[in-house]
């Protein structure tokens, strides 16, 4: 088991409209490769939160059965100032993992070797993005989740799409997004949060319909100004 929720209450806070998990049960398995399907407002960074253990419910468990990474490609914990040599220091003494190999693993897998020893913030968005992905590909998680499966450059997406297959063919896999496209390509089961419930579905496709059929009205999704998370960069609220 990764996680479960047993009778698990939640309101979502500093949203524009909260959205109340009431009796919340949910349970994702050792290996699966599941999507976490949810529109602006769903409360579905509420369920993120509470799966990685950065937020608990209003009532009711959550029980953690798995070693689960952070939200990937997340970076709002990277201090700018820092060079990746740094950055990775640090993530090696949190994870007690060999520090001098885990800077060679994300180096080389986001081809990041010239920017080694250079502040963070001087750094290109396309070699931050491939970092934000590396630095978590690279430990040893049992569970990868993932918030967006687009980083760096369009030229990037194939090699990029392969190392996320490689990484996780062993190992569960959660993807919490509302694209189609990418649920498809990595997902077999999905869970869409709609109106405080996370309703299962074994055929992603029946699930993509769900979730198109309540999609927020255009008038909707220009009140909020939301950020499409296609063109999300994923270090851009910190950089």
């Amino acid at each position: 088991m990764i996680v479960e929720m047993r009778g698990v209450r939640k309101r979502t806070r500093m949203t524009v409209r909260p959205v109340v998990f009431e009796n919340l049960n949910l349970r994702i398995e050792d290996g699966a490769h599941i999507g976490l399907l949810g529109h602006i407002d769903s409360g579905l960074d509420a369920i993120i939160d509470m799966i990685c253990g950065a937020d608990a419910p209003d009532a009711g468990r959550v029980i953690r059965g798995s070693k689960i990474s952070w939200p990937i490609p997340d970076s709002g914990f990277i201090h700018k100032h820092r060079s990746l040599a740094a950055t990775t220091r640090f993530l090696a003494q949190l994870y007690e993992v060999d520090p001098s190999a885990y800077l060679s693993k994300v180096v080389e897998m986001a081809s990041l070797q010239e920017f080694v020893s250079e502040r963070l913030d001087h750094c290109p968005k396309s070699a931050l993005s491939r970092m934000a992905f590396a630095l978590g590909a690279c430990l040893p998680f049992e569970t990868y989740l993932f918030t967006a499966m687009k980083f760096g450059d369009k030229e990037d997406a194939e090699q990029l799409d392969q190392l996320v297959a490689d990484l996780t063919r062993d190992k569960g896999l959660v993807l919490a997004t509302s694209q189609a496209k990418a649920i498809k390509k990595f997902c077999n089961t999905a869970f869409v949060l709609d109106s405080g419930r996370a309703v299962y579905y074994e055929d992603i496709d029946a699930a993509l319909e769900h979730l198109e059929r309540i999609a927020p009205k255009r008038a909707d999704v220009e009140d909020t100004e939301p950020v499409e998370e296609e063109d999300r960069q994923p270090s851009d609220d910190f950089f």
